[in-house]
């Protein structure tokens, strides 16, 4: 143990001295970039939407300061002219003199990509785009927040001579974008004139303005067939190399889009902090040294594991698709939101479809918060029956609140909250799920942040939509099995909508479990007598002036223990269904003549149980249940093309499965790893990320779909992970 703890202090030492390079594990695959390459990569900033998102096919990058939906194409040129021959990276589509550079081969990072090719002159050329990031626990720790939101790119352009003799070159960098004086806001030309040194300002498509500047030494203004940029004389020493950064930045201070329940425009966070683009320029080069050290150590998370390449491969991938779909934003008043989206369906939420994206929120924690104090705006009362406009049929919203009890929307930010989404009818009704889903991700968020406050603020809200639940069960047996709406699995007919649903179920038990956890550890206990709260309770007295702590300890113990005999009532059923077949089917409801399918992933709901280290005997119970199922479905389940939801169905879904194999080495003392899949369908997919396949021949479009960040899950799995241990976890992610 001792010297596992040396070897990770040295390897900590190494990345502070030499940050100013990213780090790249070893083991993580290369990707060649060639004529057929269809690669894509997504490179943002964390909730500024700022992308710098790179796709192979089309030669070139999708960037803007507004950056909705990636839909500012460009060409990023990156070359080097030596004797005579210009040859440039396949960042952009070739020149009229130029040609490519050989052998160009990619690499990813957590926090950044690298793209690498040699000059015919022996010159090895590398460009490292990096997105720093450091974890940050609240929002009001200041300065690890401005690494993760700022919102600019460092550029690392390194070249080493193989030669034997020293070398004299030029070094490109441009964009296929027109300059702009940012003062007096007019197009400027005659950059090759070498009146504009070391920074340029771009026009975004937005109102905002994009500015790369030149970090290290002096870089004159050019312009070279469209592409405009800067242009340094570099002198590499025999068998040398040398160094040149950049920076990349952006502002946008207007509107972002519109929040119709509060009938405000919303505007990125970031410009409570920051002004304009020149204190975000001046914020990225007075502490480029200390940033790169701390992306640098965030690397750790691939540096310090021995998954294999293509594990850590789709962990950065995924992790760059999650970043990509971010949204911290503020309205007029300076209260913070934030959103995550759904790649191109564009369709937006506070929390995510289901619950495994939340799972980065281990390092980020405020965001979280954000999400599940958000989300409690959106609850279904009664049912509203929405007119038809803009094309929509009506729909009733909030369809079966009134009767069973309030539940929480689906896709919160889709319309008619939200006017930069997507359009459909069915998001909202998700009734069982998502009330599911909101006790463990606060359960999940209590564990990872230590704030008990918030989380007591909850409970009453938590025993509510818990208690909708159990009147969704008709039958006495525990499970819901009527207004259960639909599951996140919509591409499973068994999965999405077959009542009495053993996934939902286990949800259930898992939900009510945890509730009845922080139900007993939050209680209050009052330090006054009973007659004193009755003299208070007009108004008029004390308790008018002064907060009363309330005791609710024998309140808390009764709904404790309600839900644990709720638990245990589901529990009793799935082993009574376990004695019948063998194993738990996909649905217990008799109606369905194929219910009896079995699947992998009914036991979804125990990954956070397995991360919080949980004790209660009724999970480990229904893990020891679930077990037999999984191992009997998961050879049935395996296709060529990946693992199917359920053994009479097509479809998979990678993200999906990653948790099933995640709860499995957790639970069930599995080694199955179904990652390599998801790596076989994305290692040149243009989709970055793209999460399954209908069938052998039908693939499932993603379209950058964030939940695959879940693959996180086997890293820490991988060290042991348990929530008490998180700030142990996560110290070498941080400056050391």
């Amino acid at each position: 143990m001792k010297r596992n703890f040396l070897l990770l202090l040295i390897l900590v030492f190494v990345l502070c001295v030499s940050a100013s390079q990213l780090p790249l594990d070893k083991n993580m695959p290369v990707i060649s970039i060639n004529d057929d390459s269809q690669l894509g990569i997504l490179n943002s900033r964390m909730g500024s939407r700022f992308s710098f998102n790179f796709f192979s096919a089309k030669r070139g990058l999708q960037t803007g300061a507004l950056g909705f939906d990636a839909d500012e194409f460009t060409e990023l040129l990156v070359g080097i002219e030596q004797d005579g021959k210009f040859e440039i990276m396949r960042l952009s589509n070739n020149l009229l003199k130029s040609t490519y550079l050989q052998n160009q081969q990619l690499t990813l990072a957590m926090t950044g990509m690298q793209l690498k090719g040699i000059s015919s002159k022996g010159l090895e050329v590398s460009v490292t785009v990096v997105s720093p990031f450091t974890p940050a626990k609240t929002l009001d720790e200041t300065q690890a927040i401005k690494v993760q939101i700022a919102p600019y790119f460092y550029l690392l352009v390194n070249i080493q001579n193989t030669n034997s003799q020293p070398v004299k070159a030029q070094l490109y960098l441009a964009l296929k974008r027109i300059p702009t004086n940012p003062v007096m806001e007019y197009v400027v030309w005659g950059y090759g004139l070498g009146r504009v040194k070391n920074e340029i300002y771009y026009k975004d498509n937005g109102t905002g303005l994009i500015a790369l500047e030149c970090l290290t030494g002096d870089a004159l203004g050019f312009e070279k067939e469209a592409f405009t940029g800067l242009r340094s004389d570099i002198q590499i020493p025999a068998s040398g190399n040398v160094d040149v950064n950049y920076s990349y930045s952006t502002y946008h201070s207007g509107k972002v889009q519109r929040d119709n329940r509060i009938q405000q425009d919303l505007k990125f966070y970031y410009t409570t902090i920051w002004k304009n683009i020149d204190e975000v320029k001046a914020y990225a080069k007075a502490n480029f040294d200390k940033n790169m050290t701390l992306s640098a150590a965030f690397e750790n998370l691939l540096l310090r594991s021995t998954l294999s390449g293509q594990d850590k491969w789709m962990m950065a991938l995924t992790f760059h698709a999650d970043i990509a779909n971010t949204f911290l934003l503020v309205d007029n008043l300076k209260r913070p939101y934030f959103y995550l989206l759904e790649g191109r369906f564009k369709h937006q939420s506070t929390v995510d479809v289901a619950h495994e994206t939340e799972l980065v929120a281990l390092f980020n924690p405020w965001r979280l918060k954000m999400q599940l104090q958000q989300w409690t705006n959106y609850i279904a009362f009664e049912r509203v029956e929405v007119k038809p406009s803009r094309g929509r049929k009506a729909f009733y919203q909030g369809y079966s609140a009134a009767e069973y009890g309030p539940y929480l929307m689906h896709d919160v930010g889709s319309f008619p909250y939200i006017c930069e989404t997507a359009e459909y009818d069915f998001g909202p009704y998700m009734a069982a799920e998502e009330n599911t889903n909101f006790a463990i991700l606060l359960y999940w968020y209590w564990k990872i942040s230590g704030d008990d406050e918030f989380v007591r603020q909850k409970l009453g809200l938590v025993e509510t939509l818990l208690h909708s639940l159990v009147n969704r069960d008709i039958d006495g047996n525990g499970m819901v099995d009527h207004a259960m709406g639909w599951t996140s699995f919509d591409s499973s007919k068994s999965l999405r909508i077959y009542t009495e649903n053993t996934y939902i179920g286990v949800k259930q038990i898992v939900a009510y479990t945890m509730a009845a956890d922080m139900f007993r550890s939050l209680s209050t206990k009052g330090d006054f007598e009973v007659g004193q709260l009755v003299s208070m309770s007009d108004g008029e007295g004390k308790g008018h002036t002064e907060l009363i702590n309330v005791p609710n300890d024998e309140l808390r113990a009764k709904q404790a223990k309600l839900y644990e005999d709720e638990a245990r009532k589901i529990l009793s059923t799935l082993k009574k269904a376990h004695k019948q077949y063998g194993y738990i089917p996909v649905s217990l409801d008799k109606k369905y003549t194929d219910g009896n399918q079995m699947s992998v992933v009914l036991g979804d709901a125990l990954m956070y149980p397995g991360f919080c280290a949980m004790k209660s005997p009724i999970i480990a119970e229904t893990a020891k249940l679930i077990k037999t199922t999984y191992e009997k479905a998961y050879p049935l389940s395996l296709r060529p093309y990946g693992v199917t939801l359920t053994t009479g169905e097509t479809p998979t879904w990678y993200s999906k499965i990653m948790v099933s194999d995640i709860v499995a080495n957790r639970w069930f003392k599995s080694s199955n790893n179904s990652m390599h899949f998801a790596y076989e369908h994305n290692i040149n997919s243009p989709y970055t990320y793209d999460d399954g396949q209908i069938n052998e021949k039908e693939t499932w479009i993603g379209y950058f779909y964030p939940r695959g960040v879940v693959s996180l899950g086997y890293f820490m799995n991988e060290m042991n992970f348990e929530v008490d241990k998180k700030e142990e976890f996560l110290r070498t992610l941080k400056n050391p």
